[in-house]
Protein backbone atom coordinates (compact mmCIF):
# COMPACT_ATOMS: atom_id res chain seq x y z
CA UNK A 1 0.00 0.00 0.00
CA UNK A 2 1.17 3.57 -0.80
CA UNK A 3 -0.53 6.23 1.00
CA UNK A 4 -0.95 9.64 -0.70
CA UNK A 5 1.60 11.23 1.21
CA UNK A 6 3.87 8.45 -0.40
CA UNK A 7 4.41 5.83 2.68
CA UNK A 8 5.11 2.04 1.27
CA UNK A 9 4.34 -0.31 3.61
CA UNK A 10 3.27 -3.86 3.18
CA UNK A 11 -0.40 -4.70 4.67
CA UNK A 12 -1.29 -7.44 6.98
CA UNK A 13 -4.22 -9.23 4.24
CA UNK A 14 -4.12 -12.70 4.27
CA UNK A 15 -2.95 -14.27 1.24
CA UNK A 16 -4.98 -17.05 -0.36
CA UNK A 17 -4.06 -20.07 -2.59
CA UNK A 18 -3.53 -19.85 -6.16
CA UNK A 19 -7.10 -18.62 -8.27
CA UNK A 20 -8.53 -21.63 -10.33
CA UNK A 21 -7.11 -24.80 -9.07
CA UNK A 22 -9.66 -25.91 -6.93
CA UNK A 23 -7.69 -25.38 -4.02
CA UNK A 24 -9.73 -21.99 -2.17
CA UNK A 25 -12.53 -22.44 -0.19
CA UNK A 26 -16.39 -22.24 -1.48
CA UNK A 27 -17.38 -18.24 -1.78
CA UNK A 28 -19.76 -18.91 0.89
CA UNK A 29 -16.74 -19.74 3.50
CA UNK A 30 -14.67 -16.77 2.26
CA UNK A 31 -14.24 -14.44 4.67
CA UNK A 32 -15.02 -10.90 4.16
CA UNK A 33 -11.99 -8.06 4.77
CA UNK A 34 -12.87 -4.39 4.73
CA UNK A 35 -9.31 -1.79 3.95
CA UNK A 36 -9.66 1.96 4.63
CA UNK A 37 -8.31 3.94 2.14
CA UNK A 38 -8.16 7.52 1.47
CA UNK A 39 -8.05 9.87 -1.56
CA UNK A 40 -5.11 9.17 -3.38
CA UNK A 41 -4.03 5.79 -1.78
CA UNK A 42 -3.01 3.28 -3.56
CA UNK A 43 -3.26 -0.94 -3.00
CA UNK A 44 -0.95 -2.94 -5.01
CA UNK A 45 -1.31 -6.66 -5.41
CA UNK A 46 0.75 -9.43 -6.88
CA UNK A 47 1.86 -12.49 -7.26
CA UNK A 48 3.89 -15.14 -5.36
CA UNK A 49 6.04 -14.43 -8.80
CA UNK A 50 7.00 -11.03 -8.29
CA UNK A 51 7.96 -11.53 -4.66
CA UNK A 52 9.72 -14.17 -5.65
CA UNK A 53 11.71 -13.13 -8.67
CA UNK A 54 15.86 -13.15 -8.39
CA UNK A 55 18.39 -11.65 -10.09
CA UNK A 56 20.89 -13.38 -12.01
CA UNK A 57 22.88 -13.15 -8.56
CA UNK A 58 20.04 -14.43 -6.58
CA UNK A 59 18.72 -11.38 -5.12
CA UNK A 60 15.02 -10.61 -4.61
CA UNK A 61 12.81 -8.01 -6.58
CA UNK A 62 13.02 -4.84 -4.20
CA UNK A 63 9.19 -4.02 -5.10
CA UNK A 64 8.60 -1.78 -2.44
CA UNK A 65 11.88 0.19 -2.95
CA UNK A 66 10.88 0.19 -6.91
CA UNK A 67 7.35 1.04 -6.52
CA UNK A 68 7.79 3.95 -4.14
CA UNK A 69 9.11 6.94 -6.02
CA UNK A 70 6.86 6.02 -8.77
CA UNK A 71 5.29 9.05 -10.13
CA UNK A 72 1.42 9.72 -8.98
CA UNK A 73 0.97 11.70 -11.72
CA UNK A 74 1.21 8.99 -14.12
CA UNK A 75 -1.91 6.67 -14.68
CA UNK A 76 -1.86 3.45 -13.19
CA UNK A 77 -1.47 1.73 -16.33
CA UNK A 78 1.69 3.43 -16.96
CA UNK A 79 3.28 3.31 -13.06
CA UNK A 80 2.67 -0.86 -13.69
CA UNK A 81 4.27 -1.17 -17.05
CA UNK A 82 7.67 0.75 -15.38
CA UNK A 83 7.48 -1.97 -12.98
CA UNK A 84 6.96 -4.48 -15.30
CA UNK A 85 10.14 -3.54 -17.07
CA UNK A 86 11.83 -3.08 -14.30
CA UNK A 87 10.86 -6.20 -12.96
CA UNK A 88 12.01 -8.12 -16.53
CA UNK A 89 15.18 -5.93 -16.44
CA UNK A 90 16.05 -7.54 -13.04
CA UNK A 91 14.90 -10.83 -13.17
CA UNK A 92 14.79 -11.74 -16.84
CA UNK A 93 14.04 -15.28 -16.45
CA UNK A 94 10.76 -15.27 -14.41
CA UNK A 95 10.07 -19.00 -13.94
CA UNK A 96 6.42 -18.16 -12.13
CA UNK A 97 3.44 -16.26 -12.16
CA UNK A 98 4.31 -12.67 -12.29
CA UNK A 99 0.97 -10.35 -12.22
CA UNK A 100 0.71 -6.73 -10.72
CA UNK A 101 -2.52 -4.66 -10.51
CA UNK A 102 -2.42 -1.03 -8.95
CA UNK A 103 -5.67 0.12 -7.31
CA UNK A 104 -6.07 3.93 -7.09
CA UNK A 105 -8.42 5.50 -4.45
CA UNK A 106 -9.85 8.38 -6.88
CA UNK A 107 -13.52 8.92 -5.55
CA UNK A 108 -15.64 11.04 -7.89
CA UNK A 109 -16.56 14.70 -6.72
CA UNK A 110 -19.98 15.47 -6.57
CA UNK A 111 -21.04 19.17 -7.85
CA UNK A 112 -23.85 20.81 -5.96
CA UNK A 113 -27.01 21.47 -8.16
Amino acid sequence: MRSAAGRVRETDLPGGPPLGLGLSRSLQDAEEITMALAEGDELLLTTDGVLEARSASGEFFPLAERYAPAPRERPPADVLAALRRDLTDRAPELHDDSALVLLRYAPRRIRPA
